[in-house]
């Protein structure tokens, strides 16, 4: 494909820097959700060790005083424990909400600033574009009585071709896959 002079190359830059930006900001959000995720699991497994170790079944009858006392002190040692394991699982889930309420946010900012890349393109190719044969076009068809819509849907464009014009523009002009 040849050259188009007329995209502004440092708007085309500065979109798909932005776009990259965008992509980075994901990866990173993906990442710390993941890890949250991953410290849930953990908590969990730490939260049903320590209830295991509660119910574990004492016989207390043979146990001292002394023994009962500090076997009870165990026990609510290991349920301050739970406690706290649970309070932090909580702000842990509130935080994952939190970002997963944002993806839909980051989702749109992901679509918007690629669609802002190929605005560029599209503006710079139309720009450089002669419409006069295209309009002339137009007209005829107007005149044997045929819409806009009609004469365009008559211009053969292949289709099929269609992911290769894709892949050769993203080459071209550097996009981001």
């Amino acid at each position: 494909m040849k050259k188009i002079e007329t995209i502004d190359t440092e708007r085309l830059a500065l979109a798909i820097e932005q776009y990259r930006q965008v992509i980075a900001d994901r990866e990173a959000h993906n990442s710390a959700l993941l890890a949250l995720n991953a410290r849930c699991e953990e908590l969990d497994s730490e939260i049903m060790d320590i209830e295991h170790e509660i119910n574990r079944k004492t016989d207390l009858s043979k146990l001292s005083i002394a023994e009962i006392k500090s076997h009870a002190d165990n026990k609510s040692r290991l349920k301050n424990q739970i406690t706290a394991l649970v309070e932090v699982r909580s702000v842990i889930e509130k935080d994952i909400k939190e970002m997963r309420s944002n993806e839909t946010g980051m989702i749109y900012l992901d679509t918007d600033t690629k669609k802002g890349i190929w605005r560029v393109i599209y503006e710079g190719l139309l720009a450089s574009f002669n419409t006069d044969p295209l309009e002339q076009l137009v007209v005829a068809g107007f005149m044997i009585g045929k819409s806009q819509s009609k004469v365009f849907n008559e211009i053969a464009f292949d289709e099929s071709k269609q992911v290769e014009r894709i892949d050769a523009m993203v080459k071209q002009f550097g996009i981001p896959e």
